[in-house]
């Protein structure tokens, strides 16, 4: 795995479901596109994790995608996405074995009503493609991935994305953790 899960994670994530539109969460990471937060690689991922839940006011933050690497899902999420698309399966298999498919999920889920959000009161350590490290021409899977969901929602994204870069959901934890 590419991923190291911190003290109380599974347990802070739960608690994210109190509202029922909640239908995807996500962690803060040192290496999560826009959920990425500051990492001082002196401090192990476990102490780090610490900080970040010291220095947050355990906001819920929705997102402008899901990131894939972690992502917890409800079951009525997945079962009304898939009773949308027609699918039996969960995600979109045109996207293959990795990359925009948990991003296409996620624009499903919210034209259904659910929201897509971060808990910036949990940290995961995230080690970047190594689950796809050793795959041949990765990124030409990457190239292919981005254009199917760009294709498909490219403008929807580009709204989300600039009210993001706008309102720097995550520049208040970023600068508080840069500090340590």
């Amino acid at each position: 795995s590419d991923t190291l899960v911190t003290d109380k994670w599974l347990s802070k994530i739960i608690n994210g479901f109190k509202d029922p539109k909640i239908g995807i969460i996500c962690p803060v990471s040192n290496s999560a596109n826009q959920l990425s937060v500051h990492y001082n690689k002196k401090y192990s991922p476990a102490v780090w994790a610490k900080y970040v839940e010291g220095a947050c006011d355990n906001k819920i933050i929705d997102t402008v995608t899901p990131v894939g690497f972690c992502m917890a899902i409800t079951s009525n999420c997945i079962k009304a996405v898939m009773g949308r698309e027609k699918r039996t399966i969960p995600f979109n298999p045109l996207y293959g074995k990795g990359y925009g498919e948990e991003c296409d999920f996620g624009e499903v889920a919210r034209i259904l009503g659910y929201r897509q959000v971060c808990m910036t009161n949990t940290f995961i350590y995230h080690k970047h493609s190594a689950t796809f490290s050793r795959i041949k021409d990765i990124h030409l899977i990457k190239k292919r991935s981005s254009q199917i969901y760009h294709n498909k929602w490219g403008h929807i994204f580009k709204s989300k994305q600039k009210v993001w870069n706008h309102t720097k959901p995550l520049e208040y934890l970023n600068n508080l953790l840069k500090k340590i």
